[in-house]
C-alpha cells in the first residue's frame, strides 16, 4: 500500500478499525522505537479503559493474577458446551459448496460449532460471561482430553473475523464489574487476554520491527513438515491430539498452540515460514497480524527475542503437569527433542540467566546419554520432516 501510494502520488490515511481498541496514533506512540513490554502495555490499557481500577490502583492489589491461573483440570468438572449452532438453508448451501469444491482440504464439516451471524455471536458473549467465566481463570492453561474448549470463551475467531468487536465485549465486561459479582482472577485473566495481549500483539505486528518477518530465522531452521503433521500421526500424543482438535474445530487453545504445536515445530527444526503457513491454514482465527508475532516471536523465537523474554520450549514434564495425558513413549521422544535442542544451542542458553541451568545440566550428561538423546531425536525428526 505504501509503494502504491507513492507511485500514484496519493496520501495514505490509516483509519481506526473497530476490531481494535488501540487507535493508530496511540499505537505509534506506544510501539514504534520502544522496547516491547506486555506488562507495561497492559497496565496502560487497564488505566485507559478504567477496568478493575480502584482509587488509581488495581483491584485486588496487583495487576495480574496469572500465577494463580495455572491449575490442572480436575476430574470432577465437566465444562459446558458452546451454545448449539443453527444451520440455516443459506449456510447449508455454502457447506455443500465447500464440501464439493474443497473436499481435499484439511478438516471436515461434520460438526460446525461456530456462530453464523452476529446475533448468534452475541449470544456466545453472554454464554461465556454467564456459564464459563467464573472458572476460566484457574484452568486457562490446562489441557484435558475431555474437552477441547474447557472454559475458554472461543471469541477470538468472532473478533478476528469481524462478527463482533472488542467494544461488544467491553460493554459486557463493564456490566459485570458494575454488578460486583465476579471471580476477580478469572475476569482479570480474560481482560488481560482480550484488551491486553490481543491489542499488544496487533501493536507489535504494526511496528517497524515486524515488517520483514519472512527473514526471521534466529535458529537457522530449514526442515519442512511432512503429511504426518496434518494427519495427526506423528507419534507424540499431545501433538496428534491437538491436530485432531484442529481438524474438527479449526481451533485449539493457546497452550496447545504455544507449548505443544509451536514448541515441537521449533524442537524439530521446522523453517519459520513453513510453520507460519501451517498455522495460517489450520486456524479459524488466523490472520497475519495475529500469527506473525505469535508464531515468529512467541512460538518459535525466530525473531531473536524482539518481544518474547525467552524461548518457550519444554519437554514432556510441563505437558504432563498441565494435562491428563498418560505417560508413554511420546515422553521419551519429546524429552530427547528438548535436550537435543539445548545441546545444539548450548552457547545461547548458557548466556540466558533464566535458562542457563538447563544448559549446564545438559553439559554434564555422559557421552552415552548424549548419544542416545541425539539418536532418538534425530530419528523422530527424520520421520516427520521433509
Amino acid at each position: 500500500i505504501d509503494n502504491l501510494a507513492k507511485t500514484m502520488n496519493l496520501e495514505k490515511k490509516i483509519l481506526p478499525s473497530p476490531s481494535f481498541m488501540t487507535k493508530p496514533d496511540e499505537r505509534e506512540e506506544l510501539f514504534d522505537g520502544q522496547k516491547f513490554k506486555m506488562n507495561q502495555f497492559y497496565i496502560h490499557q487497564r488505566k485507559k479503559l478504567d477496568l478493575l481500577i480502584e482509587n488509581q490502583k488495581p483491584l485486588g492489589g496487583k495487576w495480574s493474577f496469572d500465577k494463580e491461573n495455572r491449575k490442572k483440570f480436575p476430574k470432577n468438572l465437566t465444562p459446558p458446551d458452546p451454545p448449539k449452532n443453527h444451520i440455516d438453508s443459506y449456510s447449508k448451501e455454502l457447506l455443500d459448496l465447500v464440501s464439493t469444491k474443497f473436499n481435499d482440504h484439511f478438516g471436515g464439516l461434520d460438526e460446525i460449532i461456530w456462530p453464523i451471524g452476529r446475533a448468534h455471536a452475541l449470544d456466545w458473549i453472554n454464554n461465556f460471561f454467564e456459564e464459563k467465566l467464573e472458572l476460566f481463570g484457574p484452568y486457562e492453561d490446562a489441557i484435558t482430553t475431555r474437552s477441547y474448549s474447557l472454559y475458554h470463551s472461543l471469541l477470538s475467531p468472532l473478533m478476528n473475523l469481524g462478527v463482533i468487536t472488542p467494544e461488544d465485549i467491553l460493554k459486557k465486561t463493564r456490566e459485570l464489574i458494575a454488578s460486583n459479582n465476579f471471580n476477580l482472577s478469572s475476569l482479570e485473566g480474560f481482560i488481560r487476554q482480550v484488551f491486553g495481549w490481543r491489542e499488544f500483539i496487533h501493536g507489535v505486528y504494526q511496528s517497524s520491527s515486524y515488517q520483514n518477518v519472512e527473514q526471521f530465522n534466529f535458529w537457522g531452521h530449514t526442515n519442512k513438515l511432512n503429511k504426518l503433521w496434518d494427519e495427526g500421526q506423528t507419534g507424540i500424543l499431545p501433538l496428534d491430539e491437538s491436530v485432531h482438535e484442529l481438524s474438527q474445530y479449526a481451533w485449539t487453545h493457546h497452550i496447545n498452540r504455544l507449548m505443544v504445536l509451536a514448541n515441537i515445530m521449533n524442537l524439530t527444526g521446522i523453517e519459520p515460514n513453513e510453520s507460519k503457513k501451517w498455522f495460517m491454514e489450520k486456524f479459524i482465527d488466523s490472520a497475519d497480524w495475529v500469527m506473525d508475532p505469535n508464531v515468529y516471536g512467541m512460538g518459535l523465537f525466530a525473531d531473536g527475542g524482539i518481544f518474547a523474554s525467552k524461548p518457550y520450549i519444554c519437554g514432556s514434564n510441563y505437558i504432563l503437569k498441565m494435562s491428563d495425558y498418560p505417560k508413554g513413549e511420546w515422553c521419551e521422544i519429546l524429552d530427547a527433542l528438548y535436550w537435543r535442542f539445548i545441546l545444539v544451542h548450548d552457547d545461547f542458553f548458557l548466556s540466558q540467566p533464566r535458562m542457563s541451568m538447563m544448559a549446564r545440566l545438559a553439559q554434564k550428561f555422559s557421552a552415552q546419554k548424549k548419544s542416545k538423546i541425539i539418536s532418538i531425536a534425530e530419528s523422530f525428526i527424520e520421520k516427520v520432516c521433509e
